[in-house]
């Protein structure tokens, strides 16, 4: 992607006053963040750049919110704009002939509630877009102040806690009750996390610093991704099963094959196996970078159409063993250690593993309801 998208002056952060004092955050409107972060968010940078959507919505200061900002999403989440927007008709008829020859777009509001709001959805290339406006400047929106709040607290409690959100929303909590649950904060989760939104770095640590983070499970966490990465190859199992016709059936109209969306699979595992994983094991500098998805996908596409489906299964099970073969023979150093790859930005197996698992999971749930019909 050769253009930047986003606020091009927001590199030295966002000014923010915390209980009358000037703080600096991390400002989300600068969107080189989801450039140089995990697969899903380099993905979301692509479609957002692809779609021009801040470019077509930036005189209602639109933010991207929500958890994939910030890592902690599942496979079903959308993307989450906030806008600033005084007149909801104007707002309704720009959003209308910008986007509305392109999408199906679905409006709903709820005039009783205070600040009133609009929402607006819909689909581009299989992400689900939910755009939120509202007469409140972006920066001063729940929606947003919960994001920093809890991008702060991630922060400061590490890798640990965010895999314990993580898990909690899995099981089916929202985000902003599993803070509450991690936390053991009573009482409206929504509230608290907003007061917590005012307090400064100091202020927040002390209260965080003693926090006892409890009521999940104690799993060795490297031994329950290789789980986890596993799926996928048991998942093969299904569908090589299944007839070529099913096959080469799409999963929804001008969408892909079941034969492309595990052909792309397994040109990725091969790449990052040949690219990272292995250079990894044997102590060599990584060779791993921003690649245009796009491009990628599109030849991986029609390599798998080129190969019987045979083939096609062998080879996504061998790549993907030999992943998993490699993985599990990591010493702990090499599993924990940060690289970098070549585009200079850092590469840990064990964030690789967790990205390609939510990718895994997204193209597993497209695929079950084929299987279901079988």
């Amino acid at each position: 992607m050769d253009g930047e998208i986003g606020n091009k002056n927001a590199a030295s952060g966002l000014k923010v006053k915390l209980k009358g004092v000037d703080h600096t955050i991390m400002d989300f409107r600068d969107l080189s963040y989801l450039k140089r972060g995990n697969y899903r968010q380099q993905a979301v940078y692509d479609v957002l750049a692809e779609l021009q959507i801040m470019d077509l919505l930036q005189e209602f200061d639109p933010i991207l919110v929500g958890t994939i900002p910030i890592g902690i999403d599942l496979p079903e989440s959308d993307l989450d704009i906030i806008c600033c927007v005084s007149d909801f008709k104007v707002f309704q008829k720009v959003i209308t002939e910008r986007l509305g020859s392109l999408h199906t777009l679905s409006f709903s509001s709820d005039p009783e509630k205070a600040p009133e709001s609009l929402v607006v959805q819909f689909t581009y290339k299989d992400w689900l877009f939910e755009l939120f406006a509202q007469p409140v400047p972006t920066v001063l929106q729940n929606g947003f102040r919960h994001m920093v709040v809890e991008h702060r607290i991630l922060n400061i409690l590490g890798e640990e806690a965010r895999q314990n959100i993580i898990s909690l929303k899995q099981s089916g909590v929202k985000t902003e009750p599993a803070f509450a649950k991690l936390l053991g904060i009573e009482g409206d989760p929504f509230q608290q996390l907003l007061l917590l939104s005012d307090w400064c770095e100091d202020e927040l640590r002390t209260f965080l610093k003693n926090k006892i983070i409890g009521g999940l499970q104690d799993m060795n966490e490297k031994n329950q991704l290789i789980e986890q990465y596993s799926a996928w190859i048991n998942f093969i199992k299904v569908l090589e099963e299944q007839k070529e016709d099913f096959w080469n059936q799409p999963l929804g109209e001008g969408k892909w094959s079941v034969r492309d969306v595990v052909s792309h699979i397994m040109k990725w595992d091969q790449y990052f196996f040949e690219e990272a994983i292995r250079k990894v094991s044997e102590g060599e500098e990584l060779t791993v970078k921003h690649l245009d998805y796009n491009v990628f996908n599109e030849q991986a596409k029609q390599y798998g159409r080129t190969c019987s489906i045979q083939e096609l299964v062998e080879q996504t099970k061998t790549y993907r063993q030999t992943l998993i073969d490699h993985i599990q023979s990591l010493s702990d150093e090499q599993y924990d250690k940060e690289y970098t790859d070549a585009d200079g930005h850092p590469f840990q197996t064990a964030v690789f593993m967790k990205d390609f698992i939510w990718h895994d999971q997204h193209h597993m749930k497209q695929i079950q309801p084929l299987l279901n019909n079988q």
